[in-house]
């Protein structure tokens, strides 16, 4: 049994070996192969009963092939059961298989990710939002405050529909970076009671991705705790550097300097 199949793989085969057959050579009896496909929980879907065939010796190969284009994206048991005709014994092999066609993938992804924003309050929309202002446009922002709740989950939709480098897939990888991003914000920047989104360093993290080189120096006796971040080739502008001093010695690490265009500037930071 393949793995998976679908699109321009719609012909399910399957092959086995059958041994201990009871086989007497006066009396051969027969015994059938029942197919039969179930989804996940085990619910069978569909049976194709297995025609009676003579035992020749104790063991015997089992092949067979039929259409699967029936069924839809999802994942399934392929059951074989070998059933001895006179003696009425029994065995049987499992192995699972995937159906997956593009667009049925997308179209399931879609409806999960409306189900998830049609879950949510307008409270915790606003907060969703506002996670990912570092990365909207000045027109998508001038938009938000109009917005109904209906309007704001339509809103979510398009904002992730747009940035998708490959439509027409169920994943949304600048989507799925995005929201890694977010959760090492929380994990690696949050200080006190504020989100680590909101911190210097999970601004930054968020917007322009992660620098190539940190480095690192802790507290001393001279100086304050600080970060350096370095991004190479930044937006297709050069190396640039973030500086972020932990002035309060709260883990705040806000930025102090960054040789970036419309970030603070301070060639005093050293």
């Amino acid at each position: 049994v393949q793995g998976c199949y679908g699109d321009d793989l719609e012909t399910f085969s399957f092959y086995a070996e059958v041994y201990n057959l009871d086989f007497e050579p006066q009396n051969p009896g027969a015994y059938r192969v029942n197919y039969i496909i179930e989804d996940f929980d085990g619910e069978v879907l569909f049976t194709i009963p297995g025609k009676p065939r003579v035992k020749k010796q104790p063991e015997a190969v089992v092949y067979v092939s039929f259409d699967i284009s029936s069924l839809p994206t999802g994942q399934y048991n392929f059951r074989a059961e070998v059933v001895d005709e006179e003696r009425q014994h029994s065995a049987s092999a499992l192995k699972p298989f995937t159906v997956y066609r593009s667009s049925e993938a997308t179209a399931l992804q879609l409806e999960r990710e409306k189900n998830i924003y049609n879950s949510m309050d307008e409270a915790a929309l606003d907060h969703y939002l506002s996670q990912i202002d570092y990365i909207a446009t000045q027109e998508e922002r001038s938009v938000l405050g109009d917005l109904s709740v209906e309007g704001k989950r339509a809103f979510l939709l398009r904002f992730w529909r747009d940035r998708d480098p490959s439509p027409g897939t169920p994943r949304n990888e600048f989507k799925e970076d995005y929201i890694l991003r977010l959760m090492k914000t929380r994990i690696h920047f949050s200080f006190g009671e504020t989100e680590g989104w909101k911190s210097d360093r999970g601004r930054i993290l968020l917007t322009y991705g992660a620098p190539e080189f940190i480095e690192r120096e802790a507290k001393s006796s001279r100086r304050n705790a600080y970060e350096v971040w370095e991004y190479h080739d930044l937006r297709g502008q050069g190396t640039h550097i973030f500086v972020f001093i932990d002035t309060s010695e709260n883990a705040s690490y806000p930025l102090i300097h960054s040789s970036f265009r419309d970030e603070i500037s301070n060639s005093e930071w050293e």
